[in-house]
């Protein structure tokens, strides 16, 4: 086993440093120091070898370094099939840790502030998540600690203080629930409804069509999308729902976007790395005649340091999908959840101009990650792709702003008031 651990911790620090396209001489430094310090910890006492849980904390905690939301560690089989979940849905509001949805008999907890879990403050507790995650997304590593709580929280019960200094214990559940977390859609549309499946849902007005994807997973989003075609056509206005949408293959997302516009969308500027070989090892020949100081100031020194990248734009086009809704008016309701295949939705329409942007910035990681299979399990996920928006400015780690920003407060509770404000605004006022 320290065997295999050793090779994956190399395995992990090597395919990073030849398909990472983020780097920069100081985050190579981290890197580069953080390997060897985490080689010799796991491999300074050969008799005490470390559980596989501590080491995949380890690998988690290395990962996260790179503060990438195409990058993290997924676990092995081995400690997965020991998870035991949340009774209840966590989020943060008003950068409050809070109970957003739970089992029927923790209702009475939802949105009250939580001020410790199992001794330790809400603060901490979501720094450590950060850190195991991607450490500038608090929401997304939220979430993906509650698709493995028991790892970070091993304990028998989870003993909750609130700011209001209730105490609660709650048991484990065996098994993970899909939260469908209430969304108080406004009492005059609640009957219009036309689709809904675990992926699209479809709320058909006179004059708007309310359109909530919940992935791009799947190819059957866009056929479902397009089916109810007949109602988009009739509607003046299409409201698209990607809060909390996850992405899936861009492709998908594009494909419905198409409907939008009648020619090739450019959907974005995109990096490699680029290694060839014969200039690599022309470099290095190089080295030994040319100070080092000399050599970083030309894209020799980039080549060798893992920062020498291709660009390219990149378009896409969908014939039979052209302009069906070019006279539209869009809206696009997005959140910190807003990430990957769906953010390269959002940016299609920010670029255009072509639909009004609202709610929370969106998660701030688009890319093409390389997924790399560990001797011990697990998964090593890297981003491969380097990606800017298409007029150039950067949004990773920053995400796109709406042009009509709302965030969730408490006294919100189950109340959407970013659909709220989208039908205040919307044409069915006029």
């Amino acid at each position: 086993m320290l065997k295999n651990m050793i090779s994956d911790i190399s395995t992990i620090y090597s395919q990073a440093l030849t398909l990472f396209p983020y780097w920069t001489d100081a985050l190579l430094e981290r890197w580069q120091h953080a390997y060897i310090d985490l080689i010799l910890r796991v491999a300074n006492d050969p008799s005490s070898v470390p559980s596989i849980e501590i080491f995949y904390h380890d690998l988690m905690a290395f990962v996260s370094l790179l503060n990438d939301g195409h990058s993290r560690i997924y676990l092995p089989q081995k400690i997965k099939k020991r998870i035991n979940y949340l009774p209840f849905k966590l989020e943060v509001i008003e950068e409050q840790l809070v109970i957003v949805a739970s089992l029927p008999e923790y209702h009475s907890y939802h949105f009250q502030p939580i001020k410790k879990i199992n001794g330790r403050t809400a603060a901490d507790f979501l720094h450590s998540l950060c850190t195991h995650y991607w450490q500038s997304n608090t929401m997304y590593s939220l979430i993906c600690f509650q698709n493995e709580p028991s790892f970070f929280l091993p304990d028998d019960s989870l003993l909750v203080e609130f700011e209001n200094k209730e105490l609660a214990t709650f048991k484990w559940n065996n098994n993970q629930i899909q939260w469908d977390t209430p969304c108080n859609i406004p009492s005059t549309i609640v009957d219009k409804v036309i689709f809904s499946n675990k992926n699209l849902l479809i709320i058909h007005l006179p004059k708007t069509t309310i359109v909530k994807i919940k992935d791009f997973m799947s190819e059957q989003v866009v056929e479902d999308f397009y089916q109810h075609l007949p109602y988009l056509q009739a509607s003046q206005e299409i409201i698209f729902d990607i809060r909390g949408n996850a992405g899936g293959n861009s492709g998908h997302a594009n494909e419905i976007a198409q409907a939008f516009f009648s020619d090739t969308i450019q959907t974005e500027k995109v990096y490699y790395q680029q290694f060839d070989a014969e200039t690599y090892a022309n470099i290095t020949q190089t080295l030994f005649h040319v100070p080092k100081d000399q050599l970083q100031n030309h894209e020799q020194w980039n080549y060798l340091n893992h920062q020498f990248l291709i660009e390219k734009n990149e378009y896409d086009f969908y014939p039979k999908r052209k302009g069906l809704l070019k006279d539209k008016v869009g809206k696009i309701l997005i959140d910190h959840l807003t990430y990957s295949s769906a953010e390269n939705f959002t940016i299609i329409f920010d670029q255009s101009g072509r639909g009004l942007i609202l709610g929370e910035t969106s998660a701030g990681s688009t890319g093409q990650p390389a997924l790399i299979k560990l001797k011990t399990g697990g998964t090593f996920m890297v981003t491969a792709k380097k990606v800017l928006h298409p007029n150039g400015h950067s949004h990773r780690n920053i995400g796109i702003m709406p042009k009509v920003t709302l965030k969730k407060k408490l006294s919100d509770k189950h109340t959407d008031q970013v659909l709220k404000k989208a039908l205040e605004l919307s044409i069915e006022k006029t």
